[in-house]
């Protein structure tokens, strides 16, 4: 009896140091968490593309509005317009620089981690200030 347990601890062992070695595990884990990190680069991507859609019909009211209102009757409302029309056309610069980021570590995992650490910590206030800034 008492054998029979030596060979069980034994073969027990044999099988934690054969896993430990093994590290086939780690690597699935790895490969679904670059899986995980590329679905969440790709929805950022697709929020990137419809923001840049909605920004660019912005952009094209704001243009037409502005050409289309008398610069002596109205200065002040034609120098808003152009504010707000210059701030939607740096908003679209942004979210292109960030479209183009996006690109460039879609490949790389260690980068890939990194703006998804990024995405974390950006302040909930700059993302609310954003969306107000839009509307």
């Amino acid at each position: 009896m008492f054998k029979f347990k030596i060979i069980y601890i034994g073969f027990f062992n044999f099988l934690g140091i054969l896993f430990i070695i093994n590290n086939n595990f780690i690597i699935a884990m790895e490969h679904h968490n670059h899986d995980f990190n590329y679905i969440l680069l790709s929805n950022h991507l697709r929020e990137i593309n419809d923001k840049t859609y909605y920004l660019a019909n912005k952009k094209q009211q704001l243009f037409m509005l502005s050409v289309n209102t008398n610069q002596n009757l109205y200065p002040q409302n034609l120098s808003l317009l152009n504010e707000k029309y210059y701030r939607v056309v740096r908003m679209i610069k942004n979210l292109e620089e960030q479209r183009e980021l996006i690109y460039k570590t879609i490949n790389n995992n260690q980068n890939i981690i990194t703006f998804r650490n990024t995405l974390n910590n950006i302040p909930t206030s700059i993302l609310l200030q954003q969306h107000l800034e839009i509307h």
